[in-house]
């Protein structure tokens, strides 16, 4: 198993189990990799001797001191599906919105280089 979807899988495994700053974990065990791969050790007996992501995420649940996520509220799912409901569509109406305005301009620099091109036609016929 590669180094990186090692530390991406137990990151994983660290937060659904909801523990709080999962990344400092995974940043301690990309730290320990680093400086045994340093000593010139196999990755692969690295990464077994640490053991499975899914153990690693056990073992550290199971230390004392462990600070965990809150679950979600009811409060918080509605808010998040408030702004589902009405930011999607906000999001989608601002995006056409900046579209339409980058077109216009577009069509603008385009009229008026096509301006100037008939301007330098007809002078150079004079």
């Amino acid at each position: 198993m590669r180094k990186q979807w090692y530390l991406l899988r137990l990151w994983w495994r660290l937060f659904w189990a909801r523990v709080k700053h999962a990344g400092a974990y995974v940043a301690d065990y990309r730290q320990i990799i680093d400086q045994r791969l340093a000593k010139d050790e196999r990755l692969a007996v690295i990464l077994t001797d640490l053991g499975t992501p899914k153990e690693v995420a056990a073992a550290t649940l199971a230390q004392p001191g462990v600070r965990l996520r809150h679950k979600w509220t009811w409060q918080e799912i509605l808010v998040v599906i408030f702004l589902l409901l009405f930011g999607i569509p906000l999001v989608i109406w601002l995006i056409s919105f900046a579209l339409t305005v980058f077109l216009a301009v577009l069509g603008v620099v385009v009229a008026l280089m096509l301006l100037g091109w008939l301007i330098g036609q007809v002078m150079k016929k004079r």
